[in-house]
């Protein structure tokens, strides 16, 4: 008999057999072991992975199919240490005899991000955890997306607040030079010279303090504040606007590059990443009757 427990995927290590069910998402790579199915096939929904709709059949290596409903196997498995590639995997079943020898390709095996659907529920053995799964291996650092303006204002931001740090460092030493030289004149005004610091460091950061709070303006950090606001009314305007609708209005999911939208001169794609794996490379075009190549 088999006994399953409940458990969070951190603690799912190389070596386990799981059981994952129908519509839950796969926590490991896997080998697959038994299916309830009766074709002893699985289907899965690779979307998160590789962002096809359709599903994907994976099947049980030949090796396991007399004893998914019978006798436990005793079994060695040998296959590629962890790697980034998710459409290729090696591997081997050697059975407890060490007569027989059984392939395992990549239709045997489960990544980890896909979800199970149709089959009830499916067992398999944990080949890659953790860090080490393909998905988390291929996964790459994402680029944050910043509108060529808010770039720009950006360096105008950074650029301000350098002279302001300057004027403040600059300002205070002129603080501190009149002090120790004219303060004496000015006792009948205290504000002037007032200071919670005894020594010379503190009273040059209670001036810099200062003047920090009188220039301040000099960082416009309320323009970012104008263009959160503008963008806004950029949605609200493009969702109304009645030439942008085609069939159904149209739907703005961010307002972070919307100043981009007029900056388009050219789109180039290709029908799906199914055969080009989502990797366009720039071969050839004819604009006006002139073929360009990449040479």
């Amino acid at each position: 008999s088999k006994s399953f427990i409940e458990c969070k995927w951190e603690d799912l290590n190389v070596g386990n057999v799981v059981r994952v069910r129908a519509d839950q998402v796969v926590p490991a790579d896997i080998l697959l072991l038994a299916s309830s199915s009766c074709e002893s096939t699985c289907y899965l929904d690779t979307a998160a992975i590789d962002g096809e709709t359709n599903l994907k059949q994976k099947s049980i290596p030949s090796c396991f199919l007399n004893y998914t409903k019978s006798e436990e196997a005793s079994f060695e498995l040998q296959c590629d240490p962890p790697n980034d590639d998710i459409y290729h995997f090696c591997g081997r079943v050697i059975l407890s005899s060490g007569s027989h020898v059984y392939p395992c390709d990549n239709n045997n095996i489960l990544l980890r991000g896909c979800v199970l659907r149709i089959t009830d529920y499916v067992d398999g053995l944990i080949v890659y955890a953790g860090n080490e799964t393909k998905i988390i291996k291929s996964s790459r650092h994402t680029i944050s997306k910043h509108a060529l303006i808010e770039r720009s204002i950006n360096r105008d931001v950074l650029f301000s607040s350098l002279i302001l740090t300057t004027l403040c460092l600059f300002g205070a030493g002129l603080s501190i030079y009149w002090e120790r030289s004219f303060g004496s004149r000015w006792m009948l005004v205290p504000f002037l010279i007032d200071n919670p610091f005894h020594n010379i460091a503190g009273h040059f950061f209670a001036a810099a303090l200062r003047f920090v709070i009188l220039f301040q303006v000099m960082v416009p950090i309320a323009l970012y504040v104008s263009l959160d606001l503008v963008r806004v009314l950029q949605i609200y305007a493009i969702g109304r606007d009645k030439h942008l609708k085609y069939e159904h209005p149209i739907s703005c999911r961010t307002f972070t590059i919307n100043e981009d939208l007029g900056q388009i001169g050219y789109i180039f794609s290709d029908k799906t990443g199914t055969l080009t794996q989502n990797k366009l490379v720039f071969k050839a075009m004819s604009i006006g009757g002139l073929q360009y190549s990449a040479r």
